[in-house]
């Protein structure tokens, strides 16, 4: 590979690995496994950008802004909770016991009048 060439590949990899933690970003970073996958590709995302050259990227502006990236997710990480798998699991639990619990709404007097409506019509 050519200096140039291996530039490229590791701007690539780069923009790869910031898309990956951008999703990360949104995501729910509670699950232990995926906080650990997190911050391994966090740790792969900074040695690429000290390794990178700004010239094939579109300018220092744009290294400056990806340096931002690893310090919203690390901000993101320390503010949400690790949950284990039993927390998870009597979370997803409550929830659907909640769920099962919430009360029927009432059918609002359009909707009564034309089921009303339906019966008297079939009865015909």
């Amino acid at each position: 590979m050519t200096k140039s060439e291996l530039a490229l590949d590791r701007v690539h990899n780069l923009y790869t690995l910031q898309t990956k933690l951008i999703t990360s970003l949104d995501a729910d970073l509670r699950d232990p496994a995926l906080r650990k996958e997190v911050k391994s590709a966090m740790r792969a995302f900074q040695t690429l950008l000290d390794q990178v050259d700004w010239h094939y990227m579109g300018g220092i502006d744009v290294l400056e802004s990806l340096r931002q990236l690893p310090g919203e997710l690390h901000a993101k990480m320390k503010t949400s909770p690790i949950e284990s798998v039993a927390k998870r699991v009597a979370r997803r639990a409550a929830k659907k016991a909640s769920a099962k619990k919430a009360p029927k709404r009432k059918a609002s007097k359009k909707l009564k009048k034309a089921k009303k409506m339906k019966k008297t019509t079939k009865r015909k």
